[in-house]
C-alpha cells in the first residue's frame, strides 16, 4: 500500500494540535508508541504520514482517526482542540484568514454537537439500564436527607415511594424501621469521608450495597451516594 500524499502544512499541523494539547515530542512518542526521531521527521517532513502511523497519532490525542485527519490532513483542516480559536482583532487587514476561521468555528462546532449528542446517548443509556435493572441509586446531603432516588426498586416499590425529601431517619421511622435500606449508620461513616460496602439482607434476596462521598469543590464531603443491587439466592 503506497503511503498517502503529504498535505500541505501537515507537519506544522501535527506540531500545532501537539503543543496546543501541552505536548513534548517524547510525550507524543510515549503515547502514540512511535519514536520520537519519527515525530520529528514527521512534523518537519521528512517523513510521510503512513496510515498506521496517523491511527497510533490519532489515539494518542484521544481522537477517531477521522478526527485527526481532518485536523491535519484536509485542506481546511478543523481545529479538533479544547480551546477557542482564537482571532487577533488588531491585526491588519488581510492578515485574518476568515474562511480559515470561520471553517475551524464550524467544524468545533460540529464536534462539540457530536460530543454532547453521544454523552446524551450514553446517558440515557445508563438510565435504561438502571430502570430496568433490580437496583436502587439514591444521593443525600449532609443531613442524610435523601435528594434523588432511582431505578427499578424506586419505580416497582411502593415502599422507597416517599424517600425523597425526607432524611433517613425520618423515612426509617416511617416505615417501622422494617426496611434495611438505606441503611443509616454507614451513611455517617461516609460522611467522615470513607467509602462502605456492605451485604444487606432482606427477605429472600441480599442486596450489595456501595456507599461513596459526595465531595463538593472547595467544600469537602457535602453527602453520600448510595447504590444498592438486588442479588437473589
Amino acid at each position: 500500500m503506497n503511503a498517502p500524499p503529504i498535505a500541505p502544512s501537515f507537519g506544522d499541523r501535527l506540531r500545532l494540535l501537539r503543543e496546543q494539547r501541552g505536548l513534548t515530542q517524547t510525550d507524543l512518542s510515549r503515547e502514540s508508541g512511535i519514536s520520537q526521531s519519527t515525530v520529528s521527521a514527521l512534523e518537519t517532513g521528512r517523513q510521510r504520514p503512513w496510515p498506521s502511523t496517523r491511527r497510533a497519532l490519532a489515539r494518542a490525542f484521544g481522537l477517531s482517526l477521522e478526527e485527526f485527519d481532518r485536523a491535519v490532513m484536509s485542506d481546511h483542516p478543523g481545529v479538533v482542540l479544547d480551546r477557542p480559536v482564537s482571532i487577533d482583532l488588531d491585526a491588519e487587514p488581510g492578515q485574518v484568514n476568515l474562511h480559515r476561521t470561520v471553517t475551524q468555528l464550524v467544524d468545533q462546532l460540529r464536534l462539540t454537537e457530536f460530543r454532547l449528542r453521544r454523552s446524551d446517548q450514553q446517558l440515557g443509556l445508563i438510565r435504561r439500564l438502571i430502570d430496568e435493572m433490580p437496583v436502587l441509586c439514591w444521593e443525600t446531603d449532609a443531613e442524610l436527607r435523601v435528594m434523588t432516588a432511582s431505578g427499578w426498586a424506586a419505580k416497582r416499590h411502593e415502599v422507597w415511594g416517599d424517600l425523597v425529601g425526607r432524611t433517613l431517619e425520618e423515612f426509617h421511622a416511617r416505615t417501622g424501621g422494617e426496611v434495611p435500606l438505606p441503611p443509616i449508620e454507614p451513611h455517617r461513616r461516609v460522611l467522615a469521608g470513607l467509602p462502605v460496602s456492605l451485604l444487606i439482607p432482606w427477605g429472600p434476596d441480599v442486596w450489595i450495597v456501595a456507599l461513596e462521598p459526595l465531595v463538593a469543590m472547595n467544600t469537602g464531603v457535602s453527602g453520600v451516594i448510595g447504590l444498592a443491587v438486588r442479588r437473589s439466592p
